[in-house]
């Protein structure tokens, strides 16, 4: 038997605090050598389903979609195809080769490679994208993507979306999108109760609250124009600035 928070055992508790090196945490700890099923369960979940997507830009980011690539060889024309539908049309191949990401191009020229260093940032935050949720497709994933249409033209943002929810999510993966790009907001695109916005309190709190709890009327609708007009707030209050 094991509970939770301060009613935790103590004796396990403290021997597992003991026994813990400087690498890691009390979770990990438990799940490897505690043989709990409660740091199972939530050790796995935290490990094999939450997936927290880097922005793009970084060589993590690198590393991922490499690893991911030599996982999934078949992918890379899979990405490809999903970039062209992004209008990236000159990508004809990716590859890994010793580690690194590359890209092959084509254009009136003639073909040219590029590493995954040199490309634009839209383009490696794509692919980036893209690689999360076709492994979404394949295992159950959380995954909460920060600044989702970072670097992305507004309708590519709402094509991703679309993308998700229609083409292949057939288990439990889920998107946790934290944005301000009102394209997201296009009627029909995120279910209603799905969207959330955040907004500052006086006491430089936060205050969350769903779209879901607006009244709307079918035949009037028009989410992303009345945000921008104030219905919902949530809007940043500008003001005049100039610099003398």
């Amino acid at each position: 038997r094991c509970l939770f928070g301060k009613f935790y055992e103590y004796e396990v508790r403290r021997e597992l605090t003991r026994r813990l090196g400087a690498n890691r945490t009390v979770l990990q700890k438990g799940a490897l050598f505690g043989g709990l099923e409660m740091f199972d369960d939530v050790y796995n979940w935290f490990t094999n389903v939450l997936q927290i997507v880097p922005m793009g830009y970084t060589t993590q980011s690198e590393m991922y979609f490499a690893k991911v690539l030599t996982e999934h060889p078949d992918w890379s024309n899979k990405i490809a195809d999903f970039l062209f539908s992004c209008d990236i049309t000159d990508i004809q191949g990716i590859g890994v080769k010793e580690g690194r990401v590359y890209f092959v191009h084509k254009n009136v020229a003639g073909k040219y490679s590029n590493f995954f260093a040199g490309e634009s940032l839209s383009l490696k935050r794509l692919v980036t994208i893209a690689a999360n949720i076709f492994e979404s497709y394949t295992n159950d994933r959380i995954m909460v993507f920060d600044d989702f249409g970072m670097m992305l033209h507004p309708s590519v943002v709402q094509h991703v979306a679309r993308f998700f929810e229609n083409s292949g999510n057939t288990g439990h993966s889920q998107m946790l999108i934290v944005d301000c790009n009102p394209s997201l907001l296009q009627d029909g695109l995120l279910r209603r109760d799905g969207v959330y916005f955040a907004e500052k309190t006086n006491e430089g709190t936060t205050h969350y609250y769903s779209l879901g709890d607006f009244k709307y009327s079918a035949s009037k609708l028009n989410t992303q124009m009345d945000y921008l007009n104030g219905a919902y707030g949530a809007l940043p209050i500008t003001s005049q600035f100039k610099f003398n």
